[in-house]
């Protein structure tokens, strides 16, 4: 029989101090553990075989009880932990000092991991923070990660190696649950045909003629247009046979997420409830690939327009839907989560950056979320989206020898840990003129960056 750790954990903030615990040992981990509460107020106390472990509470032990969602309370100093068995560079420790100290049966471990831990999983910054972009999303650059220079390290997943580490030099018999490296595509389907009506034919044909000034490129989507609506070729929206092949045949289930409604500019790009539209889903369905829902622009502080999206796509295609992610990861912390948990979705993947590939919750494994403001563990869960096609060709503009570059380093920083590789690739990004000369990222992401 594995065993049961025994903790003792200071007797405040007990939901929170369960959550993390859960976390980043049951989930991450799969340690089982026993908690009893101690007067003790500034400690953490697990003991192991043949000695104790100390983590000191320099987070929730500063706080009244449930009052830590406070700007005050961001860490303003990131100190750097050097660990002689721990095989990374420096570790950024948010809260706490960067030591441990050994002694003969015991070890104490200076920095509040499972603090920091917090305060990454939960998001709460983005809840105290006022910064937003032209779309009112929490932008990259007022993230602590990014400010210190961490964004692109999964540096949960390296907190719960360290205490792993930790708890093998008091027992090294102890084991952790293997974790198995998962590469998941998925696809925000925003728009569903490129030259469908002639009305956005020609707003599309006038962007490149007239705003952008680029007559090569026009005249290249031109004869794509002609050639479309000729039935010379497919659409180059219309790549779902691609992409449902290309992940089929290495036995990948990919996630296509659809749109059904909305009620801004944009939005509604297509009408769920066409044949076509229907027709594609199902055989998308059919084909061991997962359906999910891409909510609208103002849906994510929106119950009422998010519950009647839901209905009207799962009442279309005859499945629950049960996962998905927000248009233009937009995001409310801790209120998205709450709506989702509300309308029994099962997982959520908004939470990546917009501006760069990375680690916007420090991990790359999947985990359940915490409502910061109600202090509950929700059901749902949360599987963070850690690169994004679009940052790269957009917001970072890289030439694609770059963008290969960045996404196989995130890719190696995920398989480094074994955990999930979650990236985007938009239908739309695949055979368009504007984008097809990046495709063979794509295609590499899928081949391990081994092609």
């Amino acid at each position: 029989m594995a065993e049961i750790l025994d903790i003792t954990v200071p007797n405040n903030h007990i939901p929170e101090r369960d959550y993390i615990l859960n976390v980043l040992l049951k989930e991450f981990l799969g340690i089982s553990y026993q908690v009893s509460c101690t007067d003790i107020t500034n400690q953490y106390q697990i003991r192991l075989k043949h000695g104790l472990l100390k983590i000191e509470d320099h987070f929730f032990s500063k706080v009244e009880e449930g009052q830590y969602v406070q700007a005050k309370f961001i860490p303003d100093t990131i100190r750097l932990l050097k660990h002689p068995s721990f095989a990374t560079e420096e570790l950024p420790v948010l809260y706490g000092h960067p030591e441990i100290l050994v002694e003969d049966n015991s070890i104490t471990c200076r920095a509040d991991l499972l603090g920091s831990a917090f305060f990454m999983l939960t998001r709460w910054e983005e809840y105290v923070k006022p910064e937003r972009d032209k779309y009112q999303r929490f932008p990259l650059e007022a993230a602590l990660a990014y400010q210190q220079n961490f964004h692109q390290r999964a540096i949960v997943n390296e907190y719960s190696a360290l205490l792993f580490l930790l708890f093998r030099q008091l027992d090294p018999t102890i084991e952790k649950r293997k974790k198995t490296f998962s590469i998941i595509p998925t696809h925000d389907i925003d728009d569903f045909e490129r030259w469908g009506s002639l009305i956005s034919t020609r707003k599309s044909l006038a962007h490149n003629f007239i705003t952008q000034k680029n007559l090569r490129l026009g005249m290249r989507n031109l004869k794509s247009a002609i050639n479309t609506k000729l039935r010379f070729t497919k659409d180059p929206y219309d790549t779902f046979d691609y992409l449902s092949e290309k992940s089929g045949k290495i036995g990948l289930a990919a996630q296509f997420y659809f749109m059904a409604g909305g009620r801004t500019k944009y939005d509604n790009r297509y009408c769920i409830s066409y044949h076509k539209v229907v027709d594609q889903i199902k055989r998308l369905y059919q084909t061991g690939h997962a359906i999910g829902l891409h909510p609208s622009f103002d849906s994510h502080d929106n119950a009422e327009l998010l519950g009647e999206e839901k209905q009207r796509l799962e009442s279309l295609i005859g499945i629950d839907i049960t996962t998905g992610r927000q248009h233009y990861l937009r995001f409310s912390v801790p209120h998205t989560w709450q709506l989702w948990e509300d309308m029994h979705m099962e997982s959520d993947s908004t939470l990546g950056y917009s501006e760069t590939p990375g680690f916007r919750c420090g991990t790359c494994y999947d985990f359940p979320v915490f409502n910061v403001l109600t202090r509950k563990t929700l059901k749902l869960r949360e599987m963070p989206l850690v690169l994004m096609e679009r940052s790269l060709t957009d917001y970072m503009a890289l030439t694609p020898e770059q963008a290969v570059t960045e996404a196989e380093k995130i890719f190696k920083e995920v398989k480094k840990h074994k955990g999930n590789f979650v990236f985007l690739w938009h239908n739309s990004t695949l055979f368009s003129e504007e984008f097809k000369r990046y495709r063979f990222i794509f295609e590499q992401i899928l081949n391990g960056f081994h092609a």
